[in-house]
């Protein structure tokens, strides 16, 4: 693996086969690269005509998002779920390399995935589509390559997160204030998203309104985020893996309000 790795090329025995890092690249840099173009990749060579192996969270894999693709790629997507970074991490730590041939992760985890050896970079010539993206997000940071031109991986989405709540037991005013949840009328009525790093974002907010960089505090700032989230707890009535167990629980009645992200595609 190198820091400048190329993109195989097409394999000249058989010039109908390519292989399925050739396939994701031209597909990203076309008329998918809505669809495929954030797709970080692992160093595996193999044939287009065996499926693709992609590691990502949930929704990804339903049939409205990926059946196009399919169709218009001529080859099936595998997908391997996960529910949050860590888990993320020690799949790709169970698995033989070169399992996977793409992922979908958190930008927080790009740093780690590089340093396990596990992505490339790779040239982002030819992703038409970044030019419709945001400033932000074509030069973001967390994800760039050590070469001009370069990146680990593309951004799909991002998201706000915000107070999910039952209008009949809450009111607007209150949901807009994290420090609402801590009413001891709503003790055990809270659901909670079971990931750490958006929940200690949210208790920095709650702690520090209005800070637009809630994960970069002091030590006295992270101290009052320990005691937030301390006083949060009694509060939580369930924790979900993912929206879904959240939202039923909301519409039974057992819960009131929740931590919820709302996603919004790049």
């Amino acid at each position: 693996m190198t820091n400048k790795p190329q993109l195989p090329k097409t394999t000249p025995s058989h010039s109908s086969q390519i292989t399925r890092r050739t396939l994701l690249g031209s597909a990203a840099a076309g008329t998918a690269a809505a669809t495929f173009g954030n797709f970080t990749i692992f160093s595996r060579q193999a044939q287009a005509a065996e499926p693709l192996r992609v590691l990502c969270w949930p929704g990804y894999e339903e049939k409205d998002v990926i059946a196009e693709f399919e169709d218009l790629h001529k080859t099936k997507v595998e997908f391997k779920i996960y529910i949050g970074g860590e888990q993320m991490l020690q799949f790709f730590a169970q698995t033989p390399p070169g399992t996977f041939d793409a992922i979908i992760s958190d930008a927080e985890y790009v740093q780690k995935l590089k340093a396990n050896k596990a992505i490339e970079a790779y040239k982002t010539e030819g992703f038409a589509e970044l030019a419709n993206y945001h400033p932000k997000f074509r030069d973001f940071a967390p994800t760039k390559g050590e070469t001009a031109g370069t990146v680990y991986g593309i951004p799909t989405r991002f998201s706000f997160y915000g107070i999910s709540y039952n209008t009949d037991e809450m009111s607007a005013e209150q949901a807009a204030d994290w420090n609402s949840l801590l009413d001891p009328k709503y003790a055990g009525k809270i659901g909670m998203f079971d990931w750490y790093l958006p929940n200690l974002g949210n208790a920095s907010l709650a702690v520090n309104p209005g800070n637009q960089t809630p994960y970069a505090i002091t030590d006295d700032q992270l101290k009052k985020v320990k005691e937030f989230l301390t006083k949060l707890r009694p509060q939580i009535g369930m924790f979900g893996s993912s929206n879904q167990p959240i939202a039923q629980a909301m519409l039974a009645g057992d819960i009131v309000a929740s931590r919820r992200a709302i996603s919004t595609s790049t």
